[in-house]
């Protein structure tokens, strides 16, 4: 009889596959967007809380669950924190200031767009909006405390300016477009700081309306009278 098994024949061998070298860079970059996210958002807290000035690395740190070391793999400094919040803040506010689905036709109309673009955002991004505008980053920016701080700024002054521009006598200049946008962006500052002090977010949203027509009525005012 013809035996049916050889006792010497070879083991089956089974090719391991190699990982996916794709798929291991992508987890890795997954990995490294969380942790930088998670930083972020650590650090975006305690400045709100206490201040970009009062907040130490060691505890963004410690609100975000990392080592010390982790830190300095994303961000070389806490300057450095508040150079990517800013430019990540000033990245949104520009793309709804550009997403508008109705071109304005006149000064009141862009005012009140502009309106409308900060309040969805600083409704969605309260917090966005207390480091920005009640965290003395400004006062940061005009001293120039923190370098390259007023380059993002300024993006975001230039992309209100534009749109100001159009309602505007042309035989201005560029310089006093830029100091009416900033003047613009600080009652924006002013009105929604007021508005936020101390009420509820229901109260906010239903004085909206009336807040929508005290801050272009001052506005249309404020930049009739200077032009």
């Amino acid at each position: 009889m013809t035996e049916m098994f050889c006792t010497d024949q070879e083991e089956p061998s089974y090719e391991i596959p190699e990982p996916d070298s794709q798929e291991a860079s992508n987890r890795t970059q997954r990995r490294t967007l969380r942790t930088r996210k998670k930083l972020l958002a650590a650090a975006q807290g305690m400045f709100c809380r206490r201040g970009v000035d009062a907040t130490t690395i060691e505890e963004i740190t410690e609100q975000a669950d990392v080592g010390k070391g982790t830190f300095y793999r994303y961000f070389s400094s806490k300057e450095d924190v508040v150079l990517a919040l800013m430019e990540d803040m000033i990245n949104r506010l520009i793309k709804l200031l550009r997403g508008s689905r109705k071109a304005p036709q006149s000064l009141q109309e862009v005012l009140e767009q502009l309106f409308d673009v900060h309040a969805r955002f600083f409704m969605n991004r309260q917090e966005d909006f207390l480091l920005l505008f009640q965290g003395r980053l400004l006062l940061k920016i005009q001293s120039d405390a923190i370098s390259g701080l007023e380059d993002h700024f300024g993006r975001y002054i230039d992309e209100i300016g534009g749109q100001l521009t159009r309602f505007l006598p042309q035989t201005l200049q560029p310089e006093r477009v830029h100091s009416l946008a900033f003047a613009v962006v600080g009652m924006i500052s002013g009105f929604f700081s007021f508005a936020m002090s101390g009420t509820e977010t229901n109260d906010l949203k239903a004085n909206m309306k009336l807040l929508r027509h005290a801050f272009v009525f001052g506005c249309k005012a404020f930049l009739v009278d200077l032009v």
